[in-house]
């Protein structure tokens, strides 16, 4: 289910982004998505982290 929403979200980025060039406002939506990779990417540190840490190997 999150993988859905996750696909929806970047599908409605390039659709948005479409329409945003056509008003000279293309960089917004991508400045958006940078948010939301970042946040990925933390959520999967900090997991791999607590893994690790679990395991004993941290």
């Amino acid at each position: 289910m999150k993988q859905l929403l996750r696909f929806i979200a970047v599908i409605l980025t390039v659709v948005s982004a479409f329409y945003l060039y056509s008003l000279q406002l293309g960089a917004i939506p991508f400045f958006l998505m940078s948010f939301f990779f970042f946040y990925l990417a933390v959520r999967i540190l900090a997991r791999d982290k607590k893994r690790q840490k679990e395991e004993g190997k941290y």
